[in-house]
């Protein structure tokens, strides 16, 4: 389990991390924050990409 997190405080909201992300496991309800859907396909990309460093 990679206990992924978003920092509310500082996540934009760009959706980067979503549109990055290459196994597509991250998703975003409209007015809500990243979520990721499958841990067991996560790259860990959008620890990289996200430019607020919120993940």
């Amino acid at each position: 389990m990679l206990n992924f997190k978003v920092n509310e405080d500082r996540c934009i909201r760009c959706g980067k991390c979503i549109t990055d992300c290459p196994p597509m496991c991250i998703s975003m309800q409209e007015g809500d924050f990243p979520v990721i859907q499958d841990e067991n396909k996560c790259l860990r990309v959008c620890l990289a990409i996200c430019p607020t460093a919120a993940i």
